[in-house]
């Protein structure tokens, strides 16, 4: 589950856009529905399919191999290769094998597998995504306009990180100075950016010092609109942070959702990449209440909180004492 919105990504990125190699099985030709996606170790079938909106993706071939490709509801057209038995599209080659009742796109990280339907094609999206048009960002170099194709709305991202935080969170030690601290709760105040270009920030603090002062990308993948802040570089405690150290997913809870908030977890090691604690993070937009939040998810000084935001005061730097 961590990682399906990579496959996500991958699926436009990889399957639609760059994939190559040669045909087998012939030409295929009728309604072909998407059964699952495949990058690495990681699949997407199944109700899986339906989460990501990928249900309704298939694919259509006319009696030459001609056709297109539906995924996120969007048309991807391409005419078949009788000399190199692959599909070209204006974004490139699409390798594929057919034996009549299935038919497999893949190029060694990326597989899509179709089944053939015995119903009627729906009728196809209107505004395919060819070199001619929206699928490439005008003046531009014809650079695919991945944003258009993914539905991502920079705006609606920006306006979401750029924020105020308060919360808290919990360390687990591992047999190592930081047991003193399993299972108590410490209030936190944090600030997040993320620019125009998915450059972010996040820093965490309590009143004795950083939690953390980290920089973050964020592509605009994954359970929201918002997107995923994905951890670059910078420091954990004392700790060096390093790429997908981890993320931070809005569509993920801890069991639930909720509006402006935000969990994460993740583990820290020393330089000799032991185990030197594992961690949770809490936190909802300064400004919010919890009161969809249960009580024992609640920062310890949550009534100070409330007395805060009901007076309409702006994020203090330090918590109470």
């Amino acid at each position: 589950m961590v990682r399906k919105w990579l496959v996500l990504c991958a699926v436009v990125t990889g399957a639609v856009l760059a994939l190559t190699g040669c045909g087998e099985g012939g030409v295929p030709e009728g309604y072909f529905v998407l059964d699952k996606i495949t990058e690495g170790d990681v699949t997407v079938e199944d109700e899986d399919l339906e989460e990501y909106g990928l249900d309704d993706s298939y694919a259509v071939f006319d009696e030459d191999g001609d056709g297109y490709l539906v995924l996120l509801n969007r048309a991807y057209d391409f005419t078949y290769n009788k000399k190199q038995g692959t599909l070209d599209s204006d974004f490139g080659e699409i390798a594929l094998s057919n034996d009549g009742k299935t038919v497999s796109l893949a190029d060694g990280k990326v597989s899509m597998v179709f089944i053939k339907s015995k119903k009627d094609a729906p009728e196809k999206p209107g505004g395919s995504y060819t070199a001619s048009n929206g699928g490439k960002k005008p003046g531009n170099d014809g650079e695919v306009d991945l944003d258009a194709i993914m539905g991502v709305d920079r705006g609606s991202m920006e306006e979401f990180w750029n924020s105020d935080w308060y919360g808290w969170w919990e360390v687990d030690g591992f047999m190592n100075e930081y047991d003193q601290f399993d299972g108590m709760k410490f209030s936190v105040l944090g600030h997040s950016t993320l620019d125009a270009d998915g450059n972010g920030t996040i820093h965490i603090w309590d009143n004795g010092a950083d939690v953390m002062d980290v920089v973050c990308s964020n592509n605009g993948y994954g359970l929201t609109e918002y997107g995923t802040m994905v951890a670059e570089s910078g420091t954990m405690v004392t700790s060096p942070v390093e790429h997908a150290d981890f993320t931070i997913d809005p569509g993920t809870g801890d069991p639930d959702t909720y509006e402006g908030y935000i969990y994460f977890n993740g583990r820290m090691e020393d330089e000799n990449g032991d185990l030197l604690f594992t961690y949770d993070i809490h936190l909802v937009k300064w400004g919010i209440p919890w009161t969809d939040i249960p009580e024992d998810q609640r920062p310890n000084d949550y009534d100070w909180y409330q007395k805060q935001i009901d007076q309409g005061k702006s994020m203090p730097d330090k918590l109470p004492e």
